[in-house]
């Protein structure tokens, strides 16, 4: 029976992983939930809004991809739980995407196309 087990805990990460909306500000920024892996940013109107994303431990071994659907004229800035910038440019116009992976320790930036 240890493959039903087995089976059972794939679906329930696959059951756990959600798509989010966000739109930060520089007064309300945005903390992530490690289940948060596919994220849809509007940006602010004119500030640079904040994503935190959750602490490493919870995020091992996890893709999370960012996709600006709406520019409202601002960015917005992801950072690691302790506010280190995760990216180095900021999410600005509409259809930048960024690609982090965690390994439970640290995060990696794989892909990025920031303006």
């Amino acid at each position: 029976m240890p493959g039903q087990f087995a089976k059972a805990a794939v679906e329930g990460l696959i059951a756990k992983r959600t798509v989010r909306h966000v739109s930060p500000t520089a007064s309300a920024g945005v903390t992530l939930d490690a289940t948060d892996q596919v994220i849809r940013v509007t940006t602010p109107a004119s500030s640079v809004g904040i994503i935190t994303m959750s602490p490493t431990p919870m995020c091992g071994g996890k893709f999370y991809s960012f996709y600006v659907d709406s520019d409202g004229g601002g960015e917005v800035q992801i950072v690691s739980a302790n506010a280190v910038d995760l990216v180095g440019d900021n999410l600005g116009a509409a259809a930048d995407k960024v690609l982090l992976y965690c390994d439970g320790m640290s995060w990696f930036l794989l892909f990025d196309t920031t303006s």
